[in-house]
């Protein structure tokens, strides 16, 4: 990873880390709540997602 000097672009980088791990963790959460027999009509209803945008985010995950 390139050294950012600019503590504002360093803030950049942290904010983009935690968003990486906080997507991992989200894709997991969701495919341990299928795993115990939630439906995605449950999950999509969770996080206020249409169908369409539940099964393009996590159906490849």
């Amino acid at each position: 990873m390139a050294t950012v000097d600019d503590p504002a672009l360093a803030k950049i980088v942290v904010a983009q880390i935690h968003f990486r791990a906080a997507e991992c963790a989200l894709d997991e959460a969701v495919m341990d709540t299928r795993d115990v027999g939630l439906s995605w009509q449950v999950v999509e209803g969770v996080l206020g997602m249409t169908r369409q945008g539940a099964n393009k985010r996590f159906h490849a995950a």
